[in-house]
C-alpha cells in the first residue's frame, strides 16, 4: 500500500486553509453588505433634515422681513395721517375752533335750531353774518357741507319782493340759485326768509320756522 507524497499533503492543506478562509470572509461580505443601505439611509435622513431645516429658516426670515415692511407701511400711513391733520389745521388756521374756511372767510354749520331773527343774532355774537352767497363756487361748497340739511342763509324779502342779503346787497328773484316755483309764498303764507334745500337750491319759508344756520366772516388779513 502506498503512502501519499509529502507534496500531496502540502496540496490538501492549502486546499483546507482556502475553504476556511473563504468561510470566515462570507460572514463579512454579508455583514458590509448589510451596513451600506444603513449608512446611506442615515446619510438621505440627515440631508433631508438639513434642508428642512434650511426652508424652515427661509419661511422664518421671510416672515420677519413681511413684518418689517408691515410695520414699516403702518408708519407711513401714521405718518401721512399726521401730515394730513397738521395741513388741515395750518389751512384752518385763521378760523375758530368748528369752522369751515372756504377762501378767504370761515364758516359756520349751526348744530341748533331756531327762527331766523334767532340765527341772525346769533351770528352777530359771533362777529360774523348769516351767510350770504354771491357766486356758484361758494354755493357748491356750502351744499357739500350742508350735507342735505336745511340751513337759514341771509335773505330776507324787505317787502314787495326787494329780496336782499343782510350786508345789504340785492338778489334778484329770477336768480338760477332758487328752487324751481320759487318764490312763491305757498298757500298764501308769508314766507320772507329763505333757506337751503337738501339740493343746495333756496326756498323761501316763514321765518318763524326752526332751522339750523350758517354763518359766515372774512378772515382779517395780517
Amino acid at each position: 500500500m502506498s503512502h501519499p507524497s509529502l507534496y500531496e499533503n502540502l496540496d490538501s492543506i492549502e486546499m483546507v486553509d482556502q475553504r476556511d478562509s473563504k468561510d470566515k470572509a462570507a460572514p463579512q461580505e454579508k455583514a458590509q453588505s448589510e451596513v451600506e443601505p444603513s449608512r446611506r439611509r442615515s446619510l438621505l435622513l440627515f440631508i433631508s433634515g438639513f434642508l428642512s431645516f434650511c426652508v424652515f429658516l427661509s419661511l422664518i426670515l421671510l416672515l420677519v422681513g413681511l413684518l418689517n415692511v408691515a410695520g414699516k407701511c403702518t408708519k407711513m400711513m401714521l405718518l401721512q395721517e399726521d401730515l394730513q391733520a397738521e395741513l388741515t389745521q395750518l389751512k384752518n388756521k385763521e378760523c375758530p375752533r368748528n369752522w369751515r374756511r372756504f377762501r378767504q372767510a370761515c364758516y359756520y354749520f349751526s348744530t341748533q335750531k331756531g327762527n331766523w331773527q334767532f340765527a341772525k343774532q346769533q351770528c352777530s355774537l359771533e362777529y360774523s353774518h348769516l351767510l350770504v352767497i354771491s357766486n356758484a363756487a361758494k354755493r357748491d361748497f356750502i351744499t357739500k357741507e350742508a350735507n342735505h340739511t336745511l340751513y337759514w342763509i341771509g335773505l330776507k324779502d324787505l317787502g314787495g319782493g326787494n329780496w336782499t342779503w343782510v350786508d345789504g346787497t340785492a338778489c334778484r328773484p329770477s336768480s338760477t340759485f332758487w328752487t324751481v316755483g320759487e318764490p312763491n309764498n305757498w298757500h298764501g303764507r308769508i314766507e320772507d326768509c329763505v333757506h337751503i334745500e337738501k339740493e343746495g337750491r333756496w326756498n323761501d319759508n316763514q321765518c318763524s320756522a326752526n332751522l339750523s344756520w350758517i354763518c359766515e366772516k372774512k378772515i382779517k388779513s395780517a
